[in-house]
């Protein structure tokens, strides 16, 4: 097998082993009230705006265990007293599927957030933005199994949601594009496309965050993953090198961020330039 070869090999088993550790971090940066409208957030009860508090907590300490069983609870109690399709219920089910795909419990995530889909979808119709919380967070969990099956689509529909929803200049549409084109590089799919969805996200996020933003260094480094898949060697290590710039000043040049971003650059400087 070429350097080359091996090099594809590995952008896509590293864009597979992202997920795991995003997942959370895309939920709560997409739907900061776990999923569902304030009005309905603010009308929970409060034993289980506190189990959501504590759940925080716990993901925070990465103790997703913990937050997985807490958040089981209060669902459980959620499903008695309001019934099995109350909006309480889809957005605690979303936020629990998150944390078990966080976990790598991915058949229990699925159920968990395809329940939560159609409750939403029923309640708030197929483009509400919860729905594209659902779909996002699906797309996400099943680019996991072995075949990626479904996440494609669902991806594609979370960013179509989000773009009528919040216009095309959104971060949240910026963490959506570069959701999707992840997922396109993990699955072998259209590198043309992926490509084009990671440019447009690190240009969004450029502008509404600025340029040493560590949103920015991570999507730097995405795109750098698929020009080096499609063999442009050069440009994929002047991205790569950006990230680093912006991870070791932001977290330190000894952080797992930026560490990860310094062995793929090694990689990629032993490698050949199309041509």
């Amino acid at each position: 097998m070429s350097i080359q070869q091996e090099g594809a090999r590995g952008s896509a088993r590293w864009a597979r082993d992202i997920f795991g550790g995003a997942l959370v971090a895309l939920f709560v940066g997409v739907a900061p009230t776990w999923g569902i409208p304030p009005a309905v957030a603010d009308s929970a009860e409060p034993a289980q705006q506190n189990a959501v508090a504590r759940a925080a907590e716990l993901e925070a300490r990465g103790d997703f265990q913990g937050a997985s069983e807490v958040l089981s609870q209060a669902l459980a109690s959620s499903e008695k007293a309001l019934g099995p399709d109350h909006p309480d219920v889809a957005a605690l089910s979303t936020h629990l599927g998150a944390v078990l795909s966080s976990m790598g419990n991915i058949e229990e995530a699925e159920r968990h957030l395809r329940r939560a889909l159609a409750i939403d979808e029923k309640i708030y119709g197929p483009e509400s933005p919860n729905v594209g919380t659902d779909a996002s967070l699906l797309a996400s969990a099943l680019v996991v199994k072995p075949d990626g099956k479904g996440a494609v689509a669902f991806a594609r529909r979370a960013l179509a949601i989000d773009e009528k929803a919040f216009g095309a200049d959104h971060p949240i549409v910026a963490r959506l594009a570069v959701n999707l084109s992840t997922i396109l590089l993990a699955t072998g799919g259209d590198l043309a496309e992926a490509e084009q969805l990671s440019r447009r996200a690190l240009a969004i996020s450029e502008k509404a965050l600025g340029p040493e933003n560590p949103d920015v260094a991570a999507i730097a480094s995405q795109l750098a993953m698929i020009r080096r898949t499609q063999g442009f060697s050069s440009e994929a290590i002047l991205l790569f090198e950006r990230a680093y710039k912006i991870e070791a000043a932001t977290y330190g040049a000894e952080s797992p961020q930026a560490k990860a971003t310094a062995a793929q650059m090694e990689i990629t400087r032993g490698m050949k330039e199309k041509g």
